[in-house]
């Protein structure tokens, strides 16, 4: 632990904030982890409803019904579909104060839960103000989800990104490698973190781990606002216990956070297998309509913090249907499609699937007074 209690001056600015303004809307989170605490809102409709205008209004309060968000046109009732899969019995240890005694082996879990909350709306919304829409289920908006829910998870929204990287962690993104190393940092300033959940425990409500690390990060991103006139003496608060995590990360002797031996070997295999590689494995693992966000998320559940203009790209690459392919230097060249590099088929909606020859056809790369392009491959 720091000698100066540089967590708990940060975390106790955050706390203090909320207790000493009647009706803060940071209280709102207090109100639907507090309300999700019984199980037994599971066990009658009446409840469940209830439960969905809970987790609505906390979202609403934390910024997620604003701008462009699908969530701003629906009623309440839209989080009903995520709130079937949390109650789902495989995600039982999720809901337990023993949770915290063996995270790490639950992290797996997480993932594979944060990855069906986003399908459950994704499957059930496909219409956003009476038109066609391809829904955006960011890590934002289900990380918050399961921060409001369960508290197994922090927010992952801008000022948290922002804590993480001044402090130079190397994951940033809602994955398993992320979780990995919160949960080292954690560990490093373990008895500033107890003594605060004792803090809160006397009153009236036990912060779980990762919300005390949520309002840590939070409340780091938000004072390098440049907006928030952060004071010197904060700054150097801040500055501090930055420091002192990455003097923490050097002595390592590889420069980088440790973590459990199956995550090392995850990363020895990323790092010796192509990103085309991995786009094409995230593919095979696809079934009917996905997205290109649906290839990202698998690929960083499963690879960590990989290039995402790279994914990108491997993507474009490979699907058939889009005159932009012939911009590729493998393009460069007259071929017809059902090779290597032909392995999805744009629907032109927003998603794709995995490309059949004989269902889309052959499609032809041709070359007419030195310009590129595709056409419709004529078998006869």
């Amino acid at each position: 632990m720091g000698d100066n209690q540089v967590i708990t001056k940060i975390i106790e600015k955050y706390y203090l904030e909320i207790n000493n303004e009647k009706h803060h809307r940071f209280k709102s989170w207090e109100h639907c982890y507090k309300f999700f605490k019984n199980r037994e809102i599971f066990n009658s409709v009446e409840q469940k409803d209830i439960a969905a205008l809970h987790l609505a209004f906390y979202l609403a309060s934390w910024g997620m019904y604003r701008g462009s968000s699908f969530l701003l046109q629906k009623d309440y009732k839209v989080h009903q579909y995520a709130l079937e899969v949390l109650g789902k019995q495989k995600y039982d240890n999720l809901w337990t104060n023993r949770l915290e005694e063996s995270y790490i082996e639950h992290i797996d879990l997480i993932i594979e839960l944060k990855h069906e909350v986003i399908k459950s709306y994704s499957d059930n919304i496909s219409t956003v103000k009476g038109k066609e829409k391809d829904i955006n289920v960011t890590d934002t908006l289900v990380s918050k989800i399961l921060l409001g829910v369960l508290g197994c998870v922090p927010a992952y929204d801008r000022y948290f990104i922002d804590g993480l990287k001044y402090h130079g962690f190397r994951y940033t993104n809602f994955s398993k490698d992320s979780l990995l190393e919160l949960c080292k940092f954690y560990d490093r300033y373990r008895l500033e973190f107890n003594k605060l959940q004792e803090i809160t425990e006397a009153n009236g409500l036990r912060y779980s781990q990762m919300k005390l690390i949520d309002m840590y990060f939070w409340q780091v991103g938000y004072s390098l606002d440049p907006s928030n006139e952060l004071q010197p003496e904060e700054f150097s608060i801040i500055e501090q216990c930055s420091l002192e995590w990455k003097k923490m990360k050097q002595a390592d002797k590889k420069g980088r956070v440790s973590i459990p031996k199956k995550i090392n070997d995850d990363e020895k295999k990323s790092k010796s297998k192509s990103v085309l590689d991995m786009v094409i494995e995230a593919v095979d693992n696809m079934e009917g309509e996905f997205t290109k966000k649906d290839i990202k998320d698998y690929i960083f559940s499963k690879y960590g913090e990989i290039n995402e203009g790279t994914i990108n790209c491997q993507t474009i690459l490979g699907t058939v249907n889009r005159e932009s392919r012939v911009n590729w230097q493998v393009n460069k060249k007259e071929r017809i499609s059902n090779s290597r590099y032909d392995f999805l088929y744009d629907k032109g909606n927003g998603h794709l699937e995995k490309y059949n020859p004989d269902i889309h056809g052959l499609w032809e790369i041709k070359e007419k007074d030195g310009k590129y392009f595709v056409k419709k491959y004529d078998r006869g």
